[in-house]
């Protein structure tokens, strides 16, 4: 895991501070796996297709792409807060696509994000997309078959939660996720099982896709 800590100073009324995190897609803390499904790694497939057990393989931790029809993955961040300084924000960035046989531009699916168990927001992912290859997938993968993603961006203030800077929720806002009552902060990311859109999900890795990174949460004051 990469941790990053970024200050910007313009005045004494104007103070940033961004802690950053990034978790490898392979370093899962939990999982309920539907099928299809699968992992690959920079250099070839991790364990067998479209086997669950596939997901509690040690070399899990390899996994530059990995995909799922429903369920969920769970990730859980160590808990950086400081409590002598307001936090402001939380977000995480993450590049993700639907999953669908091969791959189908339009192919809609409802990928819900949750954060200590509390609903950010659902994004309805508009297609699984591989008529180009990704700006970093390896040369071993083949064409035909899903190529990258879009970075999107899940965030929670004081004042909602939002996507991609949108406002969401506005019920939904920082003390409702009690981040100070844990060691960790929990990603959860899935497909429900009443969703409108059940079509998987891709999630991609630093060396997979467009985007040359993990899952990224960052804590800004």
């Amino acid at each position: 895991m990469e941790e990053r800590l970024s200050i910007e100073l313009k005045s004494e009324k104007n103070f940033k501070a961004t802690i950053s995190l990034e978790m490898p897609i392979g370093a899962y803390y939990d999982c309920q796996i539907i099928p299809t499904c699968g992992l690959a790694s920079e250099s070839g497939p991790i364990d067998i297709y479209d086997k669950p057990s596939a997901f509690f393989s040690p070399e899990r931790l390899n996994a530059q792409l990995l995909w799922f029809q429903q369920g969920f993955i769970e990730y859980r961040f160590p808990n950086k807060l400081n409590d002598a300084i307001s936090l402001k924000e939380i977000s995480f960035s993450l590049e993700l696509c639907s999953e669908a046989p091969g791959y189908k531009e339009d192919w809609l699916s409802d990928i819900t994000i949750f954060c200590n168990n509390k609903e950010i927001a659902t994004y309805c992912s508009v297609g699984d997309f591989g008529a180009r290859r990704g700006r970093f997938t390896p040369s071993y993968w083949p064409n035909g078959q899903t190529q990258y993603g879009l970075l999107k961006i899940f965030s929670v203030t004081n004042d909602g939660s939002y996507l991609d800077k949108k406002l969401i929720n506005p019920n939904l806002t920082l003390k409702d996720l009690h981040l100070n009552e844990n060691s960790y902060i929990s990603l959860k990311i899935g497909i429900k099982e009443n969703a409108e859109n059940i079509g998987g999900i891709n999630l991609f890795g630093e060396k997979f896709g467009d985007y040359p990174q993990g899952i990224i949460m960052n804590l800004i004051y």
